[in-house]
């Protein structure tokens, strides 16, 4: 998701965090404790949620003064997809080209954040397992893709693979799926 902010000569886009729909962590947490759907701040974001596409959405809000309403429809329109293109559906709209640019850090921060980052990173990893909620021999669902889920149980706490790259966070289990 992309935040787009333009008021006179200031202008600023930038990655403002993924939807919840495509949280798989806000899903499983959904479907392991539904009494989450009575909190309030649950409540709220999901009182945004249309099928099937979830809380994703847009929000333009367009003040000034002189602004012909129906141009600034007419070139808002051009950028939606064409019912051609809404019918092919999302598997086909992840090989469309992304005209934004990627959100990542400018060469500058790297240097300096380098080693503050990475305090941070041991410190939330501790914190990640400091709580965790299964034991090793616990039965579990365990997301597969999205929208799918498989039970099995938990065979490690910790887990990381052999060839995952360094930058790949260790997760907080290993799941032996019933299916093998």
């Amino acid at each position: 998701m992309s935040e787009w902010n333009n008021a006179g000569k200031l202008f600023r886009i930038e990655g403002g965090g993924p939807w919840f729909d495509s949280n798989i962590r806000f899903k499983m947490a959904l479907k392991q404790h539904p009494q989450l759907m009575e909190q309030p701040q649950v409540k709220d974001i999901l009182k945004d949620f249309v099928k099937p596409w979830g809380d994703r959405r847009q929000e333009v809000v367009i003040i000034g003064v002189g602004i012909e309403e129906e141009k600034v429809s007419a070139l808002l329109d051009a950028c939606l997809l064409t019912e051609e293109e809404m019918k092919a559906g999302a598997k086909a709209w992840k090989q469309y080209p992304d005209p934004l640019p990627q959100w990542q850090k400018l060469p500058f921060e790297y240097e300096e954040e380098k080693e503050e980052e990475e305090d941070a990173k041991k410190a939330m990893e501790d914190a990640r397992f400091r709580n965790l909620r299964f034991k090793v021999g616990d039965r579990v669902e365990c997301c597969v893709a999205p929208e799918k889920w498989a039970p099995g149980k938990v065979v490690k706490i910790k887990y990381r693979g052999a060839n995952w790259p360094t930058n790949r966070p260790t997760a907080p289990y290993q799941i032996e799926l019933d299916t093998g």
